[in-house]
């Protein structure tokens, strides 16, 4: 990804396939959202360093911000291909893109709880509809 990739990307907006969030401080809420969009459409992407309303504001890096993601994608079940891309803007801040698609068939679930991406929002799967689909796998 380069700068014009990414201001293609965030002209885009949030979707379902698509969110923003301004720092990996929400780290856990962006896994929880690449859970959801597995399930909604068998991946998607988080960027790090941009604000919800389109604000590419990036965040200070530090070499273990790859190993957190890598870390808590790690919760993804069953296992998922998870690529994070680091971008330095001019301002000497970071953006980071991280990447989910399936390799296996769901449903999928983030620490153990499934989520569903509906529209640019995330929320929990019922359980019966988790059911269903895990008898349908």
């Amino acid at each position: 990804m380069d700068l014009a990739g990414l201001q293609k990307l965030v002209q885009q907006g949030e979707g379902a396939t698509l969110e923003f969030k301004k720092s990996t401080g929400e780290l856990r809420a962006a896994m929880a959202a690449l859970c959801g969009m597995l399930n909604a459409a068998g991946g998607g992407k988080v960027i790090f360093g941009v604000t919800a309303d389109g604000a590419v504001v990036g965040q200070d890096f530090a070499e273990k911000t790859l190993e957190e993601i890598a870390n808590e994608s790690r919760e993804l079940e069953p296992k998922a291909e998870v690529t994070a891309t680091r971008l330095d803007l001019p301002s000497g801040r970071t953006v980071v893109a991280v990447e989910a698609r399936a390799v296996e068939p769901g449903p999928f679930t983030f620490d153990g709880r499934p989520c569903l991406r509906v529209g640019r929002t995330t929320q929990r799967m019922s359980r019966d509809e988790f059911d269903q689909r895990v008898a349908d796998r």
